[in-house]
């Protein structure tokens, strides 16, 4: 006997058979969570050909402070179902390596694009000083491990969704973001400079109904929710 909700929930998966060039979906991810026109557009390219898109600075410049704070700070790394002890602690050689892997894997879009790289390096090291700072005041000393997937799904969902984490511990998770600075070219001038984004003076509460980061909370952390913006997580 085929149940109603079984034979609704197969048709969905029919639909997304058309995606990602003929193969199908078969997970979601937070990259997948954008506007509807936005992601018929996008995921209905292979992954192979996604990938291939060519991305500004702002998004080599994150992955260039991350990628190297990650391999300072923690003792594993994941690379997909590969997990890699982080033995080199050298900054100078993660920075390149990290420098080196961005230049070869996402080239400049264009002439502006590969200045705003170039200006970019005199940016990231400060940056990663005030990564680091951050991981050191949020995990203190613990052991810390990065890039682990996890994945959720909920009774109406027709798949998986899937994510990484940044940094872990056995206690506490942290998803890391950066300000990359903006270049701009200076009024009646053939010159760029690169100005730095101010963050907010406010920190927004957590989306308490987030699929991974705020289901299984150890008491700390829900008191420290609840110290911070008054919610009962």
């Amino acid at each position: 006997m085929i149940l109603k909700q079984d034979h609704i929930k197969k048709e969905i998966l029919d639909y997304f058979k058309s995606f990602n060039g003929g193969k199908g979906l078969d997970h979601w991810s937070p990259s997948s969570s954008q506007n509807f026109t936005r992601f018929l557009l996008n995921y209905s390219l292979p992954q192979e050909i996604r990938r291939l898109s060519k991305v500004r600075y702002k998004a080599p410049f994150g992955n260039l402070v991350n990628n190297t704070t990650q391999r300072l700070t923690c003792e594993i790394l994941y690379q997909g179902d590969k997990k890699i002890t982080l033995k080199n602690k050298n900054y100078d050689e993660i920075f390149q390596q990290e420098l080196d892997a961005i230049d070869k894997n996402t080239p400049p879009v264009d002439d502006k694009d590969k200045l705003a790289r170039e200006m970019m390096i005199s940016y990231a090291h400060p940056t990663i000083e005030n990564m680091k700072k951050a991981v050191k005041e949020i995990f203190g000393n613990e052991k810390l491990v990065a890039e682990r997937y996890v994945s959720s799904k909920d009774e109406d969902m027709v798949n998986d969704t899937i994510g990484r984490i940044d940094y872990e511990s056995n206690k506490i998770i942290g998803e890391a973001k950066t300000k990359p600075p903006t270049i701009k070219k200076k009024r009646n001038k053939d010159e760029h400079y690169m100005a730095t984004t101010q963050l907010p003076a406010f920190v927004e509460p957590p989306e308490l109904n987030h699929p991974f980061y705020y289901r299984d909370l150890i008491d700390d952390q829900k008191k420290q929710i609840k110290q911070l913006w008054g919610l009962d997580a």
